[in-house]
C-alpha cells in the first residue's frame, strides 16, 4: 500500500481549522444583517441585546464592530471580549452585492 505524502498546505489548513476563530470553523456574524438567533452566538449577546442590536441597526447601521458600544451594557471590556472571540463583523454591503461573503470589515 502506497501512502501519499501529506502536503504542508494540507497540514496548515488542518491546524488553522482547529484554532478557534480561524478558518471556516468560525463564520462571521454580521451585526447589521444577522437574525437574533445568530447574534446570540456572539459572546455577551443574549436575546435582549440581540433585539437591541436589531432596533439600533434599523435606525443606523453599525459602521464597524467598535460601534457595538452603542448597545446598552457593552463597554470597553466586553467589546474586547467580543473582538477576541472573532465572529462579530460588519460586512460592506456594496462588496456583498458582487460576491457572497466578501467585503468583511472587522472592526
Amino acid at each position: 500500500m502506497h501512502r501519499q505524502p501529506t502536503s504542508l498546505a494540507t497540514l496548515l489548513l488542518v491546524v488553522l481549522l482547529a484554532i478557534p476563530g480561524q478558518g471556516a470553523a468560525q463564520e462571521c456574524v454580521d451585526i447589521n444583517t444577522a437574525p437574533a438567533q445568530q447574534l446570540d452566538r456572539i459572546i455577551h449577546i443574549g436575546p435582549a441585546r440581540a433585539e437591541q442590536i436589531i432596533q439600533l441597526r434599523a435606525q443606523r447601521r453599525f459602521a464597524n464592530v467598535d460601534e457595538m458600544v452603542r448597545i446598552r451594557g457593552i463597554a470597553a471590556a466586553r467589546l474586547r471580549d467580543i473582538k477576541a472571540q472573532g465572529i462579530a463583523c460588519v460586512r460592506d454591503p456594496e462588496a456583498d452585492a458582487g460576491s457572497r461573503g466578501g467585503g468583511r470589515r472587522h472592526p
